[in-house]
């Protein structure tokens, strides 16, 4: 690329292709340099647009994240990319009904992809729009079957709904899916403890405190095993009495 640019300064995908190697080596502000030499000499590229633009997001400057999304889909309205990148911007920012008006076209260009129906399903679910965010999720099921992720949030939702035998089964179907994840364990964890089965709510507990690696993580399922052990000391207090 260097000597690309070097022979041609004037080479637009030669500065466009540096600034994504710099951005996969997060060296963002290199690489929106770049992407402004490529602007420079090519402004109607809606790609080089949304390349910026996801750098922008990354760098949580959102406001310009959603000019340059904005920009790309002036220049070729029917990007499905640039739609739901610019959603997950708007969610971001907490522009809920944003987020969704952008989820369904990127649904309406890409009706194949479960993907940015999870998206909207979870914006719905910020919504507290549950009965929209289920549909979602099912939709996600029928074009993708085994969907890890959707299972987790169809789980998440019947939790919130306390349907707790619902969430159960798409835990279980997640775990089964990916049993060396913990996203599902906490979630089954809370389904089993709310329904009293607080052994079961302890093993799941355990299991994913072994495959977690993330100290958000961790300390979200410690703090469930303290209130776990808090509520079984007040039980066994209360038979002894």
């Amino acid at each position: 690329l260097e000597q690309v640019i070097e022979l041609d300064p004037g080479h637009a995908a030669g500065y466009r292709e540096r600034g994504r190697i710099y951005a996969d080596r997060k060296r963002f502000q290199e690489a929106i340099t770049n992407y402004n030499r490529a602007l420079e000499f090519k402004p109607t590229s809606a790609y080089t647009y949304v390349l910026r633009a996801s750098v922008y997001r990354r760098l949580d400057q959102y406001d310009q994240a959603i000019a340059d999304f904005s920009e790309a889909i002036a220049l070729k309205p029917d990007y499905y990319l640039a739609y739901r990148e610019r959603g997950r911007v708007y969610i971001a920012l907490k522009a809920y009904r944003e987020g969704v008006a952008d989820y369904t076209r990127a649904i309406v260009l890409r009706p194949d992809l479960a993907f940015p129906v999870v998206l909207r399903g979870i914006a719905y679910r910020q919504l507290a729009e549950l009965s929209a965010a289920l549909a979602d999720f099912n939709q996600a099921l029928e074009i993708r079957p085994d969907y890890y992720q959707a299972l987790l949030e169809r789980g998440r939702t019947f939790l919130l709904q306390e349907d707790y035998g619902q969430a159960l089964n798409d835990y279980g179907q997640a775990v089964g899916l990916k049993d060396d994840r913990p996203e599902a364990y906490p979630g089954r964890g809370d389904a089993y403890r709310r329904m009293g089965r607080l052994r079961a709510a302890r093993i799941d507990y355990r299991r994913a405190l072994e495959l977690a690696k993330n100290l958000l993580l961790r300390t979200e399922i410690e703090d469930r095993l303290e209130q776990l052990d808090q509520k079984q000391s007040k039980s066994n207090d209360s038979q002894g009495r």
